[in-house]
């Protein structure tokens, strides 16, 4: 038996060709016909080993690169949806500004509003008092102009 250690996870191969037992549990039927093709290529069971040792070497290789691109991945993410909450943030505080300098006016323009109602009012009694004055005025002269011509 030979046991390696690949990226952290124990590898047990055995160096002979599987056992008829086992070819009922985990091999498939043809094993051992190809098994025994291989062997008579040149092909022994250790270089079979040594490739699939090198093979699973790749894979947690592989592995490890995804698991980076990953961890990557997720900072990136991450770090754009930070940059997006403080826009939120930065809006939110906007709209509230917003909301509160209309509030703001609001209140100013009800207080303008009494103010200009005094004012159109007292425009028109000093009118008024103009016209009244006025009127008195031009009565006057005339019993005046009346009485002076008599």
């Amino acid at each position: 038996m030979v046991t390696l250690t690949a990226h952290l996870t124990p590898i047990t191969i055995a160096k002979t060709m599987p056992s008829q037992s086992s070819l009922n549990h985990s091999w498939p039927p043809n094993y051992s016909r190809h098994m025994a093709k291989n062997v008579s290529n040149g092909v022994t069971n250790e270089d079979m080993t040594i490739n699939l040792l090198q093979t699973q070497l790749e894979v947690s290789l592989v592995r490890e690169e995804i698991a980076n691109d990953l961890r990557e991945l997720q900072h990136n993410v991450t770090g754009d949806l930070d940059a997006l909450n403080h826009e939120v943030d930065d809006v939110r505080a906007g709209q509230l500004d917003l909301s509160n300098m209309v509030a703001d006016l609001k209140k100013h323009l009800c207080s303008l509003q009494a103010s200009y109602v005094n004012i159109v009012l007292g425009k028109k009694k000093c009118n008024k008092v103009r016209w009244v004055v006025g009127v008195f005025v031009v009565v006057v002269v005339g019993v005046l102009t009346y009485k002076l011509l008599k």
